[in-house]
């Protein structure tokens, strides 16, 4: 079995230079980095994370966390966490929720003595669920914020209203003044912001606004059709395009402008 003396061996350095090139590649000079992992490459070499862990209380592993993982949004972002994991060094651990607040509890507590930090996207946990989270490990969010205990927990989010924006400029610049918008699911935080951002953007373009949804994933994944929006929220004029956070979304949504009945 290949070990870390092994590849310092190869690679001319200490023990220590091989551990740090394999967390922090970052923090190691590009010839010599270079020189470890091209050994690590010849040798076969594979650390064990768990043993690590128990040495220095790391394990090398980060935990992403999803609602849905097949909706195309979330499979992109796991890509991309997946690359950068592995260029850092660590391993990524990911698990899909099924839109649900007491799977994530449960998956969380499972996941927290196995990784370094979690990135919980989406999350659908309430406040105080989510601040106890943030206390005991090491967390960033996505498409959420919260401030815990005085302090805002980092997060990546889109300016919705920006967004929005820049919806209802491209589509009244193709002459669509009737849009209906297909939202996320109804347990989502940021669905209630983008659902405002665009009705404000709507007022602000002077466009008439139909709103569909909450959308609901079936067990597969795919995104159910929405519900038909209500008499009293129809324009003079059915809508002649849709928009939707998301591709799944606006595929029921199609189906529900062309057969309303359904």
């Amino acid at each position: 079995m290949v070990t870390v003396h092994d590849v310092a061996s190869r690679s001319g350095v200490s023990i220590a230079t091989v551990s740090r090139t394999l967390r922090a590649p970052d923090r190691v000079a590009p010839e010599t980095r270079e020189r470890v992992l091209e050994a690590v490459r010849d040798l076969g070499y594979r650390p064990n994370r768990a043993a690590s862990g128990l040495r220095g209380g790391r394990t090398g592993v980060i935990g992403l966390v999803v609602p849905d993982i097949v909706n195309p949004y979330f499979a992109t972002l796991t890509k991309g966490a997946q690359l950068r994991c592995r260029e850092r060094g660590y391993g990524l651990v990911v698990v899909d929720t099924t839109e649900s607040a007491d799977v994530e509890a449960a998956e969380l507590d499972a996941l927290a003595p196995q990784i370094d930090g979690i990135v919980l996207a989406s999350s659908r946990l309430d406040d105080d669920r989510l601040a106890r989270v943030a206390a005991s490990t090491p967390c960033v969010l996505v498409n959420r914020s919260l401030d815990a205990d005085g302090e805002t927990i980092p997060a990546v989010m889109l300016d919705e209203r920006h967004a929005a924006d820049e919806v209802f400029r491209y589509l009244t610049g193709l002459g669509h003044t009737h849009v209906a918008y297909v939202g996320g699911p109804a347990r989502s935080w940021s669905q209630a912001r983008r659902s405002a951002a665009m009705r404000e953007a709507a007022a602000s373009f002077g466009a008439d606004l139909v709103e569909l949804g909450p959308v609901t994933p079936d067990v597969l994944g795919a995104t159910a059709s929405p519900r038909p929006p209500s008499r009293r929220a129809r324009p003079p004029s059915s809508p002649t395009t849709t928009s939707s956070p998301q591709g799944s979304s606006r595929a029921g949504a199609t189906s529900r402008c062309a057969c309303p009945s359904r």
